[in-house]
């Protein structure tokens, strides 16, 4: 068998029975990228929200508390307009 090499996965060093086959050794690595992967993507959702807080007057206002609310996950993000109401 020239040229024929066999690559064992081996517990310990000594051993030279395989601990984990080539098949099932690539099925684990392709499972554990996948998990990573996932992991990556479900981070992935951001957005913006932009505007101006005026009266009925059309005057900016200052200071205002601005609340953004999910009502279905319940998470909220609070912020407060500068000077210029935004």
């Amino acid at each position: 068998m020239i040229g024929r090499h066999r690559m064992f996965f081996t517990a310990g060093g000594a051993s030279r029975q395989p601990v984990l086959s080539q098949p099932v050794f690539a099925a684990l690595v392709l499972t554990c990228f996948t998990w990573c992967m996932c992991g990556l993507a479900a981070g992935q959702a951001a957005t913006s929200l932009r505007g101006t807080i005026t009266d009925p007057s059309g005057s900016t206002v200052a200071g205002a508390k601005v609340v953004l609310a999910n009502s279905e996950s319940k998470i909220e993000r609070t912020a407060t307009t500068a000077e210029q109401g935004a």
